[in-house]
C-alpha cells in the first residue's frame, strides 16, 4: 500500500510541472468487468514499439482515469483484453471513452474522428499482404491500388470536417497518418521486388523517390505511428538497393558483413550520412530496438548504443534500450560456458527426414520444438520452457528440439542453447530434412512456418503436429492428457 502511494504522489508531483495545456486527460468506461487496461504513451512525441505501456486499474465504478504529460500531438495506443486500437491525442484536452462491443466511443471534441481513426485497419506488411501486389510490377499498378485506398479512408475525414464534426488540425493530424501507413506500404511493396536479383523496373524507382520527396522523413510537430518503419525502408533497404544496383557493394559482401556481425556497423554509416539531430535520435533508437529485441545477440549492437549514449546523454530513450543491450552482453558471457550435461546433440548430417529420427528415438514420447537461431517468435517461447517442465515430465515426455538453421550457423545455434538453457535432445537439420519436413510435416504445405510444435509418442507416432507452444501451458497439458488415454 506505500508502494502505491508513493506512486500516487509521484505521478501528481510530476504533473504539477506541466500546465495543463501540456497534460492529457483520458477516462476510459467499459460495460463487461475488467481489472485492467493497458495504454501506450509516446516519448518526447514519439512512440518506441511498446515502451513506456501503462497499465491502469478500473476505480470504483469501473472505469479507468489517467493524465499524461503531452507537449504536441501524438499516437497513443489502448488495449483492453484482446481488443487493439490507435488513437492520436492533442495537449489539453480530456478524452470521455468508452467500449461498446468491438468499438471504442469518444465523447467531446473530435469525437466522431476520433471514433474513425481507431476503427482503421492497419495490417503489418506480411505474406499476404505482399501477394495483394505480387502481379502489380508498374508503378502505375501500385498508384492505382494504393490511391483509392487513400482516397476511401481520407474522404471520410473530410467529409467530417465539411460537417463540422471534426477540426481543420484534426483532419491535417488523420491525413499525415494515412500518408506515412501508405508511404511505407508503397516502398515495402517496391523493395519486396528488388529481393529477386533483376533490377526494379524504372517506374517503381520513380515511385520511391516521389514517395520520400512527398512524405518526407524529417518532421515536426505530429509524428505517425508507421513513420519509424518507413524511414527504415528509405534509408536502409531502399538505399542498400541503390548502392547495389551502383555496383557498390554485392549480395555476397552483404551476406559477410552479417555473418560477420559487421551489418550494423556499416549500416550505421547509412544512417550518419542521411540522418541528424532528433530524427537521427529517434529512427536510431528504434533501429536498436528493434533490431536487440529480435535476440539474435549481435554483438555489434552494444558498440553502437554506446556511440548513441555519447552523442545523445540526454536520450529519453536510453532506459528503455539498455535492458535489451544488457542481454546481449549477458549473453556472450554465458556462451562461454560448456555445454550442460542434460543437452544431447544428435548428428543431423546423417538423418535425412523426420520419418527416420523417430525410427531412431522409437520408445521415448517427445515434445518437438521446432525453431531457428534468427526466429523471434520461437526464443519468446523459450522462457514458458520451466513453466511446462514438470507437465512434460509428469506426462512421460522429454524435449526434442529441432533446429532449421544452416550448417554455417552451427556455433551460433550452440549458443543459443547454452544461453536459453535448453536442456533436452537436440538436431541441426540437414537441407534434405528440412524439404522433406516441409513437404510431409509443415503447417503449411512446401514452407516452414516456425515456431512449430508437435507431440510424438513412444511408437514414433506423431499425436499432434499443432501441438500448443509452451506459452499454453493449459492447453498443452489437456492435449498430454488424452495422448495417454
Amino acid at each position: 500500500m506505500k508502494k502505491l502511494l508513493l506512486l500516487v504522489c509521484a505521478l501528481i508531483i510530476s504533473l504539477a510541472f506541466y500546465p495543463e495545456s501540456d497534460q492529457v486527460s483520458v477516462e476510459i468506461s467499459i460495460e463487461d468487468p475488467m481489472e485492467l487496461i493497458e495504454i501506450t504513451c509516446p516519448i518526447d512525441g514519439y512512440i518506441l514499439w511498446n515502451q513506456r505501456q501503462d497499465t491502469l486499474l478500473a476505480n470504483g465504478n469501473g472505469t479507468f482515469k489517467q493524465t499524461y504529460p503531452l507537449a504536441q500531438a501524438s499516437p497513443f495506443r489502448i488495449k483492453i483484453g484482446k481488443l487493439r486500437f490507435r488513437t492520436l491525442f492533442e495537449p489539453g484536452q480530456h478524452y470521455n471513452i468508452k467500449l461498446e462491443g468491438q468499438q471504442l466511443l469518444f465523447s467531446g471534441k473530435n469525437a466522431a474522428g476520433l471514433t474513425l481513426f481507431s476503427q482503421l485497419k492497419r495490417p503489418g506488411y506480411t505474406f499476404t499482404e505482399d501477394t495483394k501486389f505480387a502481379k502489380d510490377t508498374t508503378a502505375a499498378q501500385i498508384t492505382g491500388k494504393i490511391g483509392d485506398l487513400i482516397q476511401q479512408e481520407k474522404e471520410q475525414f473530410q467529409q467530417l470536417h465539411q460537417q463540422g464534426s471534426i477540426s481543420k488540425k484534426f483532419l491535417q493530424l488523420a491525413s499525415r497518418d494515412i500518408d506515412y501507413y501508405y508511404a511505407k506500404k508503397v516502398l515495402d511493396i517496391i523493395l519486396s521486388k528488388a529481393a529477386s536479383k533483376q533490377p526494379l523496373d524504372p517506374s517503381l524507382v520513380t515511385l520511391m523517390d516521389k514517395t520520400l520527396e512527398e512524405n518526407p522523413i524529417k518532421l515536426s510537430g505530429f509524428i505517425p505511428e508507421d513513420w519509424d518503419y518507413y524511414v527504415d525502408a528509405a534509408i536502409i533497404y531502399k538505399k542498400t538497393y541503390e548502392l547495389q544496383q551502383a555496383g557498390k557493394i554485392s549480395r555476397e559482401e552483404l551476406d559477410e558483413l552479417y555473418e560477420t556481425g559487421e551489418l550494423h556497423h556499416w549500416r550505421l554509416s547509412l544512417i550518419n550520412d542521411q540522418l541528424s539531430g532528433q530524427t537521427k535520435e529517434q529512427y536510431l533508437a528504434f533501429y536498436l530496438y528493434d533490431r536487440a529485441v529480435q535476440s539474435r545477440f549481435e554483438k555489434s549492437l552494444v558498440g553502437i548504443f554506446t556511440s548513441f549514449k555519447q552523442e545523445f546523454p540526454e536520450s529519453p530513450f536510453t532506459p528503455y534500450i539498455k535492458p535489451l543491450i544488457d542481454k546481449i552482453i549477458t549473453y556472450h558471457k554465458r556462451i562461454e560456458s560448456p555445454l550442460s550435461d542434460k543437452v544431447k546433440i544428435l548428428d543431423g548430417s546423417t538423418i535425412t527426414d523426420f520419418d527416420e529420427l523417430r525410427e531412431q528415438l522409437k520408445g521415448q514420447a517427445y515434445y518437438v520444438d521446432l525453431w531457428a537461431t534468427w526466429c523471434s517468435p520461437c526464443k519468446r517461447e523459450f522462457k514458458h520452457n520451466m513453466a511446462i517442465d514438470s507437465l512434460l515430465k509428469n506426462a512421460g515426455y522429454q524435449k526434442l528440439y529441432i533446429s532449421i538453421d544452416k550448417a554455417s550457423a552451427r556455433e551460433k545455434w550452440i549458443d543459443n542453447i547454452k544461453y536459453f538453457g535448453l536442456e533436452g535432445t537436440h538436431l541441426l537439420a540437414s537441407k534434405a530434412f528440412v524439404e522433406d519436413f516441409a513437404t510431409h510435416h509443415s503447417l503449411q504445405k512446401e514452407m516452414m512456418i516456425i515456431p512449430q510444435y508437435l507431440i510424438v509418442d513412444p511408437e514414433g507416432k506423431v499425436v499432434s503436429r499443432d501441438a500448443p507452444k509452451p506459452s499454453q501451458s493449459d492447453q498443452l497439458g489437456a492435449v498430454l492428457d488424452s495422448s495417454r488415454r
